[in-house]
């Protein structure tokens, strides 16, 4: 059923009504009139919006107008059942007074019959004039109170907007769809703190308000010229009017700032409708000021403002909204619903067929269980247990479930030990071959650097003798003259030293790059030593110098090493290595990913540094100026198997194991920190000294 054909409050006007009306007679003095709206008596009951029990509208209120009849003035409700709307001649209220006021009027000189208001608008209480009735008569006549009637024509009570406000607290629903901003009076009068109250009469008068709002004008200077800005200080309202008449006090003598309210209840554009209307009520105030963050005067809302929230139409509107969106809703519901229908049918298949895979394991445990029965009578009890089990779990669909759940897991967990076996078996043999490759060249380049230096002697020596023939001999013979200019004898004594300085670098170079890989390796440092970790990291870069110089369009990548002084670390230095080449291997991936042009793009930085901490442990902070990652990645970057390269780029398996063998095997920690645009950084840390611990062995 749609929410737009529900009669909302059809029947709710009976709730705003304020049976207890004050009614005197026509030949009353204003003067007394006055003295009676201006004492305070006891609220009309109206029900709560939530518990229907009735409760006051406050705890003492004021009356805002009096009924004007003809006859002796009677004392309020207990004369209400007898008065008939015929007898009612007008209405008198504190605009009226105001407005006596502002023309400067005797009023103990006329009586209230000379100047109430004599075209009474009325409403007729039934069925057919619901709330929203009275809320168009009051913005059609531009009045705050509205008499109500039976069908009978005896007078009921008076309807104004705060019993209105008060009965639709039920709208809580709308009114917090709604802001201030969407109804306040941008259209505030003001005035200086130095105004008379009769002043502020006459304007209240003048502009038909129940209000002016007392201001501080500040001058802002701006770039053209000066502009005023108002910072509201307090208020002065109608009922203020009414109680200084009442106190028959000199209007013209008296300032706006000895007299005003204040300090000010103020309201920001983005409140909520309902949380204004608390505010009032929790105040016992008919208007609230709006202002912004610096304070300064933006409009004004009153209880009529918060009623036009509550136009049929802009309701109807809303709600026709709400019940757009509960139908979407219930549609998204509903197919979701059958997708899961479709999901329990697939789950029920794959449990079916999980529990055929069950049986035949169970086939193949029985079979297996009868071969090693006979081979091994120590095994009975233990397989007689399993059998038992496992026919209670085939008694069970909820004990097999979780069976199942559990030959999962351990089959995960098989294949991800297995990977991670496999990956540290590659480890492994990379590092033999590295270390063998490393001895296989290191022989023939000891034989080639360690003759370099005689081979060097025998030319420094053949070159002189060469010089001295030269010397002793200057005329040669047409063919020595003919073989020295073919062989270009002037250049071949000038490049064969440098040509023989080229071979001793390049040497010298193999050398070092065998001795980086043996430390790279260390197959013969399996268990802890204190090792330099510095040695290492070098070690590491020197592997990884092809891809860090860079090639095509790919730029080169700076290294730059921030060592700090450290002592020699216990640890297992070949394990912790391959923890240098993934960490530093993931962060030149990064770079050629991220930063490709090699013209126009940022330089691509790695930065190493090393430290000792506090607690005497040694830290590592490998970083790079990356792209970084976001949070969602960072949350899953040490399980296994998790990778964001491409297929075939990687296993998911590098970060995985370095945090093992940190953390698990050398008792350190290993984390990373990293934004999205603003790159990457993993810190290693680990004791100095191992602790005597169980460590897992990859």
């Amino acid at each position: 059923m749609s929410l737009n054909n529900t009669p909302f409050y059809s029947s709710a006007l009976e709730y705003a009504i304020d049976r207890h009306p004050l009614i005197v007679a026509a030949q009353t003095p204003v003067s007394d009139v006055l003295t009676l709206m201006s004492q305070v008596r006891s609220a009309c009951p109206l029900p709560d919006a939530n518990s229907g029990v009735e409760e006051p509208i406050a705890a003492e209120i004021r009356a805002s107008c009096v009924l004007v009849r003809e006859g002796p003035s009677v004392a309020m409700c207990c004369q209400l059942d007898e008065t008939s709307a015929a007898e009612i001649r007008g209405i008198f209220t504190e605009r009226d007074i105001v407005r006596l006021t502002a023309a400067d009027i005797d009023l103990k000189s006329i009586t209230v019959g000379d100047v109430m208001t004599r075209t009474l608008i009325t409403v007729r209480q039934s069925d057919a004039h619901g709330i929203f009735t009275a809320l168009s008569l009051f913005r059609q006549h531009r009045i705050r109170h509205l008499p109500v009637v039976d069908n009978q024509g005896k007078l009921l009570g008076v309807v104004t907007p705060e019993t209105v406000r008060k009965a639709l607290q039920p709208a809580n629903i709308l009114t917090h769809l709604r802001s201030v901003k969407d109804v306040m009076s941008h259209s505030v009068i003001h005035a200086t703190r130095e105004k008379s109250v009769l002043d502020l009469a006459k304007l209240m008068a003048e502009h038909r308000v129940s209000c002016v709002v007392i201001t501080d004008v500040i001058w802002e200077a701006t770039t053209s010229h000066k502009k005023e800005i108002l910072k509201p200080v307090g208020i002065v309202t109608e009922r203020d009017i009414v109680q200084f008449q009442a106190l028959d006090l000199d209007l013209g003598g008296m300032k706006a700032e000895d007299v005003m309210s204040y300090p000010l209840f103020c309201l920001k554009l983005t409140d909520s409708l309902w949380y204004a209307h608390q505010e009032m009520q929790h105040r016992h105030v008919r208007r609230m000021v709006v202002t912004n963050a610096d304070c300064h005067l933006l409009g004004i809302v009153s209880q009529t403002s918060l009623l036009q929230a509550l136009d049929p139409n802009e309701m109807y509107g809303i709600i026709e909204v709400l019940q757009q969106a509960v139908d979407e809703r219930t549609k998204e519901l509903k197919t979701a619903n059958e997708q899961l229908q479709k999901e329990i049918i697939e789950r029920r298949r794959a449990e079916y067929a999980l529990q055929q895979a069950h049986d035949d394991l169970q086939k193949q445990v029985e079979e297996r269980t009868a071969e090693l029965k006979a081979a091994n009578d120590m095994l009975v009890q233990d397989i007689a247990e399993r059998t038992r089990v496992e026919m209670a779990l085939r008694q069970s669909e909820g004990q097999l479930r979780k069976q199942a759940q559990q030959l999962t897991q351990a089959l995960h967990e098989l294949q991800q030990t297995q990977s991670q076996l496999i990956q540290a078996e590659k480890m492994s043999s990379l590092g033999q071959l590295v270390a063998g490759i490393a001895h296989e060249i290191n022989n023939p380049v000891n034989f080639i650097y360690g003759n370099l230096s005689y081979a060097g002697q025998y030319i420094e020596d053949l070159l002189t003798l060469l010089e001295t023939y030269q010397k002793t001999y200057p005329d040669a013979t047409p063919e020595i003259h003919q073989q020295s200019e073919d062989i270009d004898l002037n250049f071949l004594v000038v490049d064969l030293p440098k040509l023989l300085n080229s071979m001793q670098i390049g040497a010298e170079r193999i050398r070092q790059i065998v001795v980086s890989l043996r430390n790279f390796s260390r197959l013969d440092e399996a268990e802890k030593k204190k090792v330099d970790l510095h040695e290492g990291i070098d070690s590491t870069l020197l592997i990884l110098d092809h891809r860090v110089k860079g090639k095509g369009k790919t730029s080169p990548i700076k290294i730059i090493k921030n060592y700090g002084v450290l002592p020699p670390v216990e640890c297992y230095a070949g394990t912790l290595n391959q923890v240098f080449m993934n960490i530093l291997s993931n962060a030149i991936d990064a770079l050629d990913l991220n930063l490709k042009d090699k013209e126009n793009g940022p330089e691509k930085l790695i930065m190493i540094q090393t430290e000792l901490t506090q607690e005497n442990w040694v830290a590592v902070r490998i970083s790079d100026n990356g792209m970084g990652m976001p949070t969602h990645v960072q949350q899953h970057l040490f399980e296994p198997f998790f990778t964001t390269k491409p297929v075939g780029k990687g296993t998911g398996l590098g970060l995985s194991i370095s945090y093992q063998i940190v953390v698990e095997k050398h008792g350190g920690r290993l984390h990373c920190n990293s934004k999205a645009g603003e790159g990457t950084e993993f810190i290693i840390e680990i004791p100095i000294k191992q602790q005597k611990h169980k460590t897992k062995f990859l």
